[in-house]
């Protein structure tokens, strides 16, 4: 009996065994089969669905009926721009070319009784591994005229749906070409991608979805953003965006030019700055990042800002061709943002700011140094509505300043007036001559030997047509030298007239033999062809000069400054001497 079992077992077994044989042939057969089919009628498929404007070819594909998965290598798509059917008109204002590679693409639990009977492709989770893209876009102009109905047809497949798509290493480029042929180029490379419940179905219009995704996580990409026209580069060594959590943060932030500074000053001329910037983590809180894609509009409830450089150059040398410059004024540059702004708060932590100054008379550069900023501020914005409940921008910094002296700034500035008035205040105590003297070397021909500052209180304020600085100054021992140039940025020292300026024309204190603290008010119009920030520099040191200076007019004179002998040259001695009576 137990025989008899033992050989009915091994019937079943040898007969279980031939059937799994059979099922697993049929299944490689029609893997072989499907294999080959899709091989030969992709390109095909592929140029009916684009009108023929695309082609495709694949290197290798494999299909598991069992495990419901397909594995395809070596994809390229890429368009026949010598196709007719390219150049045709449609009404687009943009014509869109896309060249993708991909080395590997998998597919998982595919439901293939949907894709037999309702045209459907559903699966699980999808891999690209390594995906290279160029997308281009040109503007062009549409002619109506040519346009011509395109009748409908009957897709392939009429709804794509995968659980989860991952796209591994990517390497995406877009350019656009607006219809002056000015060009601007988009990247992202690296990292890794995941869109979840990503639904491609022509009948639904679901403006919530993110790439058509549910959600999405972008993690560790690299980024790149240039227009060569602007002169301008920004990249970002990482980036992290999740959708749910209306997040983005991105990594070593760096802004630059992409030409050095004689190269930028020789296309768009002097007395413009140059910006150089980096920040180590730049994070988007809150961001609305629906409104950014569909409405051009930005809207983040704060923005924090870890340790960033920022480098500001300007050249006083006169511009080749002058030209106003209010148009780059802060305001300005935030009205004429491409995109609608609303920005609650921005916290930048441990700063650092540099301003250098080009001077054309001593032909050297003087740089003012800001450490250990920390800074607040509030309402940027550029939507009109939101505007009209808040109108006043509002800044608040401390810090270092030229490494070792103590300072606080606030400034504010008004959104809805077209003048957009402005106030600064500012106070800066502790300083020794030691940190003066390079910057007034370079930019006022004045060597300080000696000196201390207890405090500094400036008010600055002013608009689009006039700045006035009110200044008071403490200080003490003020010693200097007045220098000249000699044409090639080397400095000399003028040593009959230090001694005489030392004697005659220099307040070594402030306050002096019990009198009560000399100040100053300048009030200067505003020169449009000189830049915003340079221009409340200016009025700072024209305060300056009126509290350290006896007679600041003849000190002008002696120190060769061409302003001033345009004004005061006429009639010196007179000035100086006094007048001569006629007999």
């Amino acid at each position: 009996m137990i025989k008899k079992r033992t050989h009915t077992f091994r019937i079943i077994g040898a007969i279980l065994g031939i059937i799994l044989l059979v099922m697993a042939g049929i299944s490689l057969y029609i893997s072989l089969t499907y294999k080959k089919y899709i091989k030969e009628h992709l390109p095909e498929w592929v140029a009916k669905a684009s009108d023929s404007v695309y082609h495709v070819s694949i290197q290798d594909i494999s299909i598991s009926l069992f495990t419901r998965q397909l594995t395809v290598t070596g994809i390229r798509l890429w368009p026949d721009t010598s196709c007719s059917n390219y150049h045709k008109e449609t009404g687009s204002h943009h014509r869109i070319a896309v060249a993708i590679a991909i080395p590997k693409l998998e597919m998982k639990s595919i439901q293939w009784r949907k894709l037999i009977s309702d045209k459907e492709l559903a699966c699980g989770e999808v891999i690209l591994s390594a995906p290279t893209a160029m997308i281009i876009s040109r503007a062009r102009i549409v002619d109506s005229s040519r346009i011509m109905p395109e009748k409908k047809k009957d897709p392939a497949i009429k709804r794509i749906f995968a659980s989860s798509i991952r796209i591994v290493a990517p390497n995406i480029a877009y350019k656009t070409y607006n219809k002056d042929d000015d060009s601007s180029v988009w990247t992202l490379k690296g990292g890794e991608s995941v869109l979840n419940d990503w639904l491609l179905d022509p009948k639904v219009k679901d403006t919530t979805r993110f790439l058509l995704a549910r959600s999405a996580v972008i993690d560790s990409a690299a980024f790149m953003f240039c227009k060569p026209s602007a002169l301008y580069r920004f990249q970002a060594a990482a980036v992290y965006f999740n959708s749910e959590k209306n997040l983005l943060t991105v990594n070593k932030l760096k802004v630059a030019p992409i030409v050095d500074k004689e190269t930028f000053y020789k296309i768009v001329g002097h007395r413009i700055t140059i910006w150089n910037a980096s920040v180590r983590k730049l994070v988007f809180n809150d961001i609305n990042w629906l409104g950014l894609m569909h409405n051009k509009t930005l809207i983040v409830s704060s923005i924090n800002m870890d340790e960033p450089d920022v480098s500001l150059y300007f050249s006083y040398y006169p511009p080749h061709k002058p030209g106003s410059m209010v148009h780059a004024d802060p305001t300005n540059m935030l009205r004429h943002l491409p995109l609608r702004v609303h920005v609650n708060e921005v916290a930048v932590s441990n700063a650092h700011i540099s301003y250098t100054e080009l001077s054309e008379k001593s032909q050297r550069e003087g740089t003012l140094l800001f450490d250990h900023v920390s800074l607040h501020a509030h309402n940027i914005i550029n939507i009109g509505s939101d505007i009209a409940r808040n109108h006043v921008f509002k800044a608040e910094a401390k810090g270092k300043f030229m490494k070792t002296s103590n300072i606080t700034a606030a400034y504010q500035v008004s959104l809805s007036d077209s003048l957009s008035p402005f106030i600064i205040e500012g106070e800066i105590k502790d300083m020794h001559a030691s940190q003066i003297d390079p910057v007034a070397r370079a930019l006022a021909l004045i060597s300080v030997d000696s000196g201390h500052v207890q405090e500094i209180k400036a008010h600055v304020h002013g608009n689009q047509n006039t700045m006035q600085c009110m200044l008071n100054i403490l200080y003490t021992d003020l010693q200097a030298e007045l220098e000249k140039s000699d044409g090639g940025g080397k400095m000399h020292e003028r040593t009959i007239l230090t001694a005489i300026a030392n004697t005659f024309f220099v307040y070594h204190d402030n306050p002096i033999n019990g009198k009560p603290p000399r100040t100053a008010n300048v009030t200067l119009p505003r020169d449009p062809e000189v830049a915003y920030f340079a221009g409340i520099v200016k009025t700072v040191k024209l305060g300056t000069k009126e509290i350290v200076e006896r007679h600041e007019k003849v000190v002008a004179i002696l120190t060769n400054d061409k302003d001033a002998k345009r004004e005061y040259k006429k009639g010196f001695f007179n000035r100086l001497f006094g007048k001569k009576k006629k007999k």
